[in-house]
């Protein structure tokens, strides 16, 4: 597992964020996986974009729950922020942040907007570039978990691996040669994008530990989680037991 543990995600063609300036507005959009729409909120509060969401504990013996939290100061005066549009699927918020018109901006005024769940995509242009600086370095200042995770219990290996963006029909696993292959990619965002995100991760699994035809597989949120059963020392067939007379 020591690969596995190193990264199980050899392939994520795309960053944990993305902003794009287009001419009708800004495209926001942040991976929050294992969080849903409910889980997470923004607002903006003095030309202060605030974005927070906190999950639920995966396992009993977790400190907390998953926590990301943004804050990202936007120019006067150059967006509808009363008018911002959100939506939150697969573990990704986006959002957008349509441009005040340059005819209207004597007479705009720009208030403050409570908008649930976010974001959309890449780099901006000049003037926002300073703007987007903070964001660039890192929009979410707090993620306390790595994107996976591997437990193993009495009763068999639970893995996590965070794939925001896909759904459960673009996630595909499966075992070949006592080898766990789990592959994932989804459309392009945008037109000039070269492609959509991939997910790629080759785990070798011990011989004759699993049932690896009995594997359980779960995908929500943007996160797949897949259960291996352990096969039961009474059920191994490399294993004999002697008697002692």
């Amino acid at each position: 597992m020591d690969k596995f543990m190193d990264s199980p995600v050899t392939s994520a063609l795309r960053r944990s964020w993305d902003a794009k300036d287009t001419v009708d507005g800004l495209h926001l959009r942040m991976d929050v996986p294992g969080l849903g729409k409910v889980d997470v909120k923004v607002t903006v509060e003095q030309n202060t974009l605030i974005i927070k969401g906190e999950g639920k504990k995966e396992f009993e013996d977790d400190e907390s729950g998953r926590r990301y939290t943004s804050r990202i100061d936007l120019p006067e005066k150059l967006y509808k922020t009363n008018e911002i549009k959100a939506e939150m699927k697969n573990g990704v918020p986006k959002m957008f942040l349509p441009k005040i018109k340059e005819v209207e901006r004597s007479r705009v005024n720009v208030g403050v907007a409570d908008v649930f769940y976010p974001f959309s995509t890449r780099s901006s242009l000049s003037q926002i570039l300073n703007m987007m600086d903070q964001f660039m370095e890192s929009p979410v200042t707090s993620a306390l978990r790595r994107n996976w995770e591997a437990k193993e219990t009495a009763d068999g290996l639970h893995l996590r691996m965070d794939m925001p963006g896909l759904s459960k029909e673009e996630v595909k696993v499966s075992v070949e040669q006592n080898t766990l292959i789990i592959k994932g990619e989804d459309k392009k965002e945008f037109e000039d994008d070269e492609s959509g995100r991939r997910y790629t991760s080759r785990i070798d699994l011990p011989e004759r530990l699993y049932k690896t035809n009995e594997i359980k597989a779960e995908m929500k949120n943007g996160v797949l989680k897949v259960f291996l059963p352990k096969i039961k020392e009474e059920e191994r067939s490399d294993v004999f037991h002697v008697n002692v007379e």
